[in-house]
């Protein structure tokens, strides 16, 4: 039989240690415990002589230099170490801090700073100046990403450099949307044939399917609109009430639209106030074999 390991020495500071974390563990006896800690240390150090104050003070200088010179000692051995030991692992800790540096820098920063480094390495291997050489003003923006320099990024840093530039582009194109549907058209009008052909292919526009649901839509909304012309034309009680549920029907789907449809802003404000009063089906006639309230209650309940 293998001998049973004698238990561990334990010294006063691990019962001190395992008191307070008793202590803790009730929240409310733990802050009174504290308050009246904090009210018998505000009364001892009212009570002190003069006499206990300058032993103290000259305790505590004594603590303070024996911490200065544990302090001194630690700087001479780190300063005494100048082995190759000591090199290799400062050299280690700033490639890694460089390492960190350049793994979170943009990619456009990133093709910024190697262009500047390739410049300045040519000009010194010709002239031997030390000196960077500017950016030509010829030469191509970094915040195009589908520049000819972005063939030095990897696949990862061309894929994030061109999402981050479509939505750059994407949230400077006009609000309105007849404006930007002009700016995108002036856009793809300036393309190539086979651009234009690669553009429609991966937008679905050249699929049949997507034809006709454009066309299908344009013509709903066309139809949309001439219903509402006619009905604000007529200015029939049963014309109105079309138009009004025309327009509650568009603003509740797409905003943006209601301009688009001819909807004035007194019919806006007309449905707002009526959509916010109480509801037409508050004041409908029930049918007769309507389900009662309380059974649908009670069914939703059960379920």
């Amino acid at each position: 039989m293998e001998p049973q390991q004698g238990q561990q020495h334990r010294n006063p500071k691990d019962y001190s240690r395992e008191y307070r974390d008793r202590r803790k563990e009730n929240p409310e006896v733990y802050r009174k415990y504290r308050k009246l800690e904090t009210a018998r240390k505000i009364n001892y150090m009212a009570r002190r002589s003069e006499i206990v104050i300058q032993h103290n003070k000259e305790l505590q200088l004594i603590r303070q230099q024996k911490y200065r010179n544990r302090v001194k000692k630690r700087k001479a051995f780190i300063e005494s170490l100048s082995t190759r030991k000591l090199t290799e692992q400062v050299r280690r800790i700033n490639r890694e801090k460089k390492r960190r540096q350049r793994a979170s820098m943009h990619p456009l920063k990133k093709l910024s700073i190697n262009k500047k480094g390739r410049e300045l390495y040519k000009a010194n291997k010709e002239n031997g100046s030390r000196t960077p050489v500017t950016q030509s003003s010829g030469t191509p923006s970094t915040s195009d990403p589908v520049s000819s320099e972005g063939s030095s990024l990897s696949s990862g840093a061309m894929r994030t450099a061109k999402s981050r530039f479509r939505k750059k582009f994407l949230n400077s194109l006009p609000v309105e949307l007849t404006a930007r549907a002009e700016v995108i058209l002036a856009g793809l009008k300036a393309l190539t044939p086979h651009t234009k052909q690669t553009v429609n292919t991966r937008l679905g526009i050249s699929s049949p399917s997507c034809k006709q649901k454009l066309d299908f839509d344009s013509s709903v909304a066309t139809a949309v609109k001439e219903d509402m012309t006619q009905a604000k034309m007529k200015r029939s009680v049963k014309a109105m009430k079309l138009r009004r549920l025309y327009a509650s029907a568009i603003l509740a789907k797409n905003k943006a639209l209601a301009n688009h449809m001819g909807i004035s802003r007194k019919l806006k404000m007309k449905v707002k106030s009526a959509s916010s009063q109480e509801s037409w089906e508050d004041h409908r006639v029930k049918r007769k074999d309507a389900i009662p309230e309380e059974t649908a209650k009670a069914v939703k309940d059960f379920f």
